[in-house]
Order: C-alpha cells, then sequence, then structure tokens
C-alpha cells in the first residue's frame, strides 16, 4: 500500500510529547474531577433540602445556603486549578523521570488485539484485556486498571477513518463488557 494511503494494518508511529502527556492526565482526571462535582453537588442539593424541611428561618436557610454554594463553588475552584497548574506540573516531572515516555513506539490494532513495538520490545493486548477507555479531543486512553493507561494521541493517526476504526473497536470490546459507554 502507499504512503499516501496507509491501511490501518500499518503501524503508525508515534513519539508521545510532554503535550500529549498532559491531555493524557488531562482526559484522566476530568472523569474523576466530574465524579467529585456529582458528589458535591449532591451533598449541596440535600444540604439545603434538609435545612428547608427543618423549618428554619429564612435567614438560616439562606446561611446554609450560602456554605453550600461556597463549598460547591470552591470545589470547581480546585479542579480548575488542578487542571490549569498541577496536571502540567506533574506531567513535566513525571515525563523528565519515565525515559519511554519520550522513546518512538509503534501502534498497530487488528479486531482482536493493540500491539505495541518499540526498542524494548512489543506486545499484543487482546482487546477484551483492557478495562475502560476514554476518549478525549486528541488522545485515546486505553486502561489495563483504574490507574493504569495506554495513551495513543490521534495526532499519529494518518486520517479520520483510522481513528473511527480505532472507536468502534473500543466500544465494541471494551464498553460493552464494561456495561457503559466509556468516552469522555
Amino acid at each position: 500500500m502507499s504512503a499516501e494511503n496507509p491501511s490501518s494494518n500499518d503501524p503508525l508511529e508515534i513519539r508521545l510529547s510532554l503535550d500529549d502527556l498532559i491531555a493524557a492526565y488531562r482526559v484522566h482526571a476530568r472523569a474523576s474531577l466530574l465524579r467529585s462535582l456529582a458528589i458535591v453537588t449532591a451533598a449541596v442539593t440535600v444540604g439545603g433540602l434538609w435545612s428547608v424541611s427543618k423549618s428554619l428561618s429564612v435567614m438560616t436557610i439562606a446561611n446554609v445556603f450560602v456554605v453550600l454554594a461556597l463549598i460547591l463553588a470552591f470545589g470547581i475552584g480546585i479542579g480548575i486549578l488542578s487542571q490549569r497548574f498541577a496536571i502540567p506540573f506533574r506531567a513535566r516531572r513525571i515525563y523528565r523521570q519515565q525515559k519511554n515516555l519520550q522513546r518512538p513506539y509503534q501502534l498497530s490494532w487488528d479486531d482482536a488485539n493493540v500491539r505495541t513495538a518499540s526498542a524494548e520490545g512489543s506486545a499484543a493486548t487482546p482487546w477484551n484485556d483492557f478495562l475502560k477507555w476514554r476518549e478525549g479531543k486528541d488522545t485515546f486512553l486505553l486502561y489495563r486498571s483504574d490507574m493504569l493507561f495506554q495513551m495513543f494521541p490521534k495526532r499519529a493517526f494518518h486520517d479520520q477513518t483510522q481513528i473511527d476504526e480505532f472507536r468502534r473497536l473500543a466500544q465494541q470490546h471494551i464498553s460493552a463488557r464494561a456495561g457503559r459507554k466509556r468516552q469522555d
């Protein structure tokens, strides 16, 4: 097949950048942040309903809502600061420490496996071995556990058709087994 029209079986050449790592960490953290905000919002709602149900004075109810709103705002602020500052700081540190992130590797896949190869070795991982997957604007994450993932930047794919095929296989083999859609 020509270089201008590579097949989906042709390995993709990937060299992760610091920006790729930051994007992956942001996709990973977003799910945790959304869960945390949902919990805080639920707590604010329950607290507000509790204060109303106790037939407290209007001033006391207003004070409770103000405190709960401040807690929610604080949670949102921490999440924003984490996305903006903490994640890039941690990613820079990890990118410097973990030398394999800086080395090139190849990615290929088929209906059965996701294959990676580098100068250090190669692996063929069955799609069903992945626990879950997430997709961000710039990256795919395939999880081996709740905290361990492999990242594949979309910029490495040859075209939208390959991205769509990769997504379809993740949905087919990972989401169906996990029982819910795993796309962020």
